[in-house]
C-alpha cells in the first residue's frame, strides 16, 4: 500500500499531453482504477454500509509497467483503513472525502454503481472508456493512412487492432469469496486493473510500431505518444 499521494497534474491540462515546447520527452500520467463495494446510501445510513473505495495505480508509461500495483489505498467511511491510517505525515487520514480528493488527482478509471461514484471529488477526470476506444480506433486509422502516403508501394505493417477493454475484463478472474465491502472492493479493482493492464499495453505497442515504421520520415511520428484518453467530469 502506498503512503505517499500522486502529485498533481498542471491544472486544466489534458491528462496524459506532451508539454508545450517538448518534443523529444513525453509526459505519462499513470491512471487511478477506482472500485467501490459496499452501499452509499447517504449520511442517515448504518456505517457499514457505506462504501469501501480500493484504489490502485496504474503506469502507463511502457518503461515502467512493472509497477502497475504498487500503488495501493483503502478508503472506508472512517478513511483510509490499514497501516496508512497511522501515518502522521499524512493529514486527514480520517476523513473519506479530503483522501479522496488528495488521492485522485490522475485520470480516475472507475469501478461500482453510481451511487458510491457520487461520493468521489466533483471535479475528478473520470476516463471515457467509449470515447477513448474511438479514439484509439483514429489513431490506426491515421497510422494506415500516413504509412500510405510515405509508401505507396509498401505493403501495410502487421498493425493489429484494438481489443475493446470489456475484453480484457472478461479474461480477467475475480477473487472468489469477496463477501464483504473491503474484499469485494479488492478484488473489483485487482481485475480492472490487470484489464487496464492490458489494454494500455497493445497502445503502447501499436505506439512504438508506429514511430518505428512511419517517425523515421514524418516527424509528426518521430516521438512515442501516451494513451489517448478521452476525459469527462463528473460534476
Amino acid at each position: 500500500m502506498s503512503t505517499t499521494a500522486p502529485e498533481s497534474t498542471a491544472a486544466g491540462a489534458v491528462a496524459n499531453s506532451t508539454e508545450a515546447g517538448e518534443s523529444a520527452s513525453v509526459r505519462y500520467d499513470p491512471i487511478m482504477v477506482v472500485a467501490a463495494a459496499g452501499s452509499a446510501a447517504g449520511p442517515a445510513a448504518d456505517p457499514a454500509d457505506d462504501p469501501t473505495f480500493a484504489i490502485w495505480q496504474v503506469e502507463t508509461d511502457p518503461d515502467v509497467q512493472l509497477g502497475d500495483f504498487s500503488g495501493a489505498w483503502l478508503i472506508g467511511g472512517a478513511g483510509i483503513h490499514g497501516f496508512a491510517a497511522n501515518a502522521d505525515w499524512i493529514e486527514g487520514t480520517d476523513d473519506r472525502a479530503a483522501m479522496l480528493a488528495a488521492l485522485l488527482r490522475y485520470p480516475v478509471l472507475f469501478v461500482g454503481d453510481a451511487a458510491a461514484a457520487e461520493l468521489l471529488p466533483s471535479d475528478v477526470a473520470l476516463i471515457d472508456v467509449a470515447a477513448t476506444e474511438a479514439g484509439l480506433e483514429d489513431a490506426l486509422a491515421s497510422a494506415k493512412q500516413h504509412f500510405s502516403s510515405e509508401f505507396p508501394d509498401k505493403k501495410q505493417p502487421a498493425w493489429g487492432s484494438f481489443r475493446p477493454l470489456a475484453e480484457f475484463r472478461e479474461a480477467e478472474a475475480g477473487i472468489a469469496g469477496a463477501d464483504d465491502a473491503e474484499r469485494a472492493a479488492v478484488a473489483s479493482a485487482l481485475k480492472e486493473a490487470a484489464a487496464l493492464r492490458g489494454w494500455i499495453s497493445q497502445y503502447n505497442a501499436f505506439d512504438k510500431l508506429r514511430v518505428r515504421r512511419i517517425g523515421a520520415v514524418n516527424s509528426e511520428f518521430s516521438n512515442a505518444r501516451p494513451l489517448p484518453v478521452v476525459l469527462t467530469k463528473r460534476g
